[in-house]
């Protein structure tokens, strides 16, 4: 069988390991299986950052993590650049706008 590999921000390839998991019975949310997965995930992507400070985990697409990123980091009113190259550059800066930033384009 022809394996394709896949050359866009998303979806992704997984990893034969969340392949494998994933293919067996759901977990509920509530679970304490589901609560030692969570915090392994945590610390995994703490370390692959090489970070001692929290990560948060969204749930949520790739649009509502850029979202949480815009409020996070700034306030309405505060100017920002948004280089504008294509489609997703174009989504930061309508994001931004939305959250009540000046934002200045600068279209490449």
């Amino acid at each position: 069988m022809r394996r394709e590999v896949l050359l866009t921000p998303g979806p992704v390839e997984l990893h034969p390991r969340a392949r494998l998991l994933l293919s067996g019975p759901q977990l509920h949310h509530r679970t304490e299986p589901a609560r030692e997965a969570f915090l392994a995930v945590r610390e995994g992507l703490r370390s692959a950052f090489g970070t001692a400070g929290e990560v948060l985990l969204l749930t949520a697409s790739g649009t509502g993590g850029m979202e949480a990123a815009v409020r996070g980091l700034f306030s309405p009113g505060d100017r920002v650049l948004v280089p504008v190259s294509g489609k997703f550059s174009e989504r930061w800066a309508e994001i931004a706008e939305a959250a009540g930033l000046l934002v200045d384009r600068l279209e490449l």
